[in-house]
């Protein structure tokens, strides 16, 4: 089974099987109750060009995001980035269990940008933070009654719909920020040069799939010199660029070899590799395992 590439909102429905009438192009938000424990177990791994706000409570949920499992049976609200690679299975424990899977297009976002400062909205959706705010009782409630208003909003969706999610929206992200322990024990949201140039290369990295591209490409994109931006990865991650770009290539492959039955030489392929040996030597100098060993060990 390969892995699945959502294009847009529109089609994952149509792969969820979700029978839901699609009210924008740019915004959807769905109960998980409405296709947990039937479509999720169906559903194959699968990759998404949009973000992911995801609320449970009462919901035991197995995941794995790339080369990472998570299972959890605790109240919690998580984010999903675009590009990367899901596996999904969700059980209700309760007649009580209530969840929610806000889906939202790149695009979107950017019209909170003026209110939501955009290191926040980094903060919260960049593969390198904690994805998995775990909720205790109280703020469980908040965030419930937050989504319960932004679903019966779209579900009536009547004149200024999109202007009242959008604000439910920022009030929704504000309130996880302040879950974040990053952003409360640095409550100043000046952003450096340097931290900015860093997120928009991390964003850059995300977009690529599979073929990552050359230290000279991402230096022309965020257009500053290649030396200067090798200076600035070096000093705030204390890895050198090449050894970035990498480890994102390694991850990309750990992913492959964990959720799809892909061949080594197919999984070479796809990462760009000449062939299969190529690949194997590479894989073994950075993990220390052959993939066929990785995978057999995982």
């Amino acid at each position: 089974m390969n892995i699945i590439d959502i294009e847009n909102i529109s089609s994952f429905l149509s792969l969820a099987k979700i029978e839901k009438n699609l009210k924008s192009d740019s915004f959807h938000i769905l109960k998980i109750d409405e296709f947990a424990n039937k479509q999720l177990q169906d559903m194959p791994p699968f990759s998404q060009d949009f973000f992911q706000i995801t609320f449970s409570s009462g919901f035991d949920i197995s995941c794995q995001i790339d080369d990472k499992n998570y299972k959890h049976s605790n109240d919690f609200i998580s984010f999903g980035m675009p590009n990367q690679v899901f596996s999904l299975d969700m059980k209700k424990k309760s007649s009580k269990s209530s969840g929610y899977i806000i889906l939202f297009e790149p695009h979107f976002i950017k019209i909170l940008n003026d209110l939501f400062k955009k290191n926040q909205i980094d903060q919260l959706f960049k593969v390198s933070s904690e994805q998995v705010h775990f909720l205790k009782a109280d703020e469980q409630k908040k965030f419930k009654k937050l989504f319960d208003d932004i679903y019966q909003e779209f579900d009536k969706c009547t004149l200024g719909c999109d202007i009242i999610i959008q604000s439910y929206l920022l009030i929704l992200l504000q309130e996880t920020a302040r879950l974040s322990s990053t952003l409360t024990k640095n409550k100043s949201t000046f952003i450096s040069r340097e931290q900015q140039i860093i997120q928009d290369f991390q964003a850059l990295l995300a977009l690529d799939k599979n073929t990552l591209k050359s230290s000279s490409y991402y230096a022309d994109q965020l257009n500053i010199s290649k030396v200067y931006l090798e200076e600035v990865v070096k000093k705030t991650t204390r890895k050198t660029l090449s050894r970035t770009i990498k480890l994102k290539r390694v991850l990309k492959a750990k992913t492959y070899l964990l959720q799809t039955p892909l061949t080594i030489s197919e999984i070479a392929y796809k990462l760009g590799f000449d062939d299969a040996s190529n690949f194997t030597r590479f894989f073994k100098k950075e993990t220390g395992f052959t993939p066929s060993k990785f995978r057999a060990q995982n």
